[in-house]
């Protein structure tokens, strides 16, 4: 995949599944139970090395001025909570 930049910071999780993650020139393999941490305006890229399951947020939140919706034509929902 094509390096790219972001305006805003992104986190993860990874729960199963492995994947790469190319940051500013460095290499950081991801498994189950690693986290991760791309800076805003850091160049990077995803490898998916195999199935993957995560949780990826990002600062501010997508719904954040419409950001989705600038790049991708449709803004997300957020995640609803569900009553315990």
């Amino acid at each position: 995949m094509p390096m790219t930049e972001r305006d805003y910071e992104t986190v993860g999780y990874v729960i199963s599944g492995r994947a790469e993650l190319e940051l500013e020139g460095q290499t950081v393999r991801l498994e189950p139970g690693d986290s991760w941490l791309v800076p805003a305006g850091a160049r990077h890229t995803y490898r998916i090395l195999e199935p993957l399951t995560a949780v990826e947020a990002t600062a501010p939140p997508a719904q954040v001025h419409g950001r989705d919706r600038a790049q991708t034509g449709k803004a997300s929902a957020p995640a609803k909570a569900k009553d315990s």
